[in-house]
């Protein structure tokens, strides 16, 4: 991935997930490794402790709302997250 992909990726995560990567990485991982993550992810002028703003973010939000208009994925992620 190259760094604005990498950055893009970490949105995603978050608006998905409602979480922000350095929180999932924390529960999932541990308190060190997180921030050692977090650290690497700011050489890259990342920030793993933010949350996802859909104001701050219209393209990704249209962009995803054309998704789900045309790919149903919505329906989909509630139909797997019942099971």
């Amino acid at each position: 991935l190259s760094v604005s992909q990498g950055r893009l990726l970490l949105k995603l995560i978050s608006r998905e997930f409602d979480q922000s990567p350095y929180e999932i990485l924390k529960t999932y991982r541990n308190g060190v490794r997180a921030t050692i993550w977090r650290g690497a992810a700011a050489l890259c002028l990342a920030d793993l402790d933010a949350k996802y703003k859909a104001e701050d973010n219209p393209m990704i939000e249209h962009i995803m709302t054309r998704l789900d208009a045309e790919f149903g994925t919505t329906e989909s992620a509630q139909k797997f997250s019942q099971i």
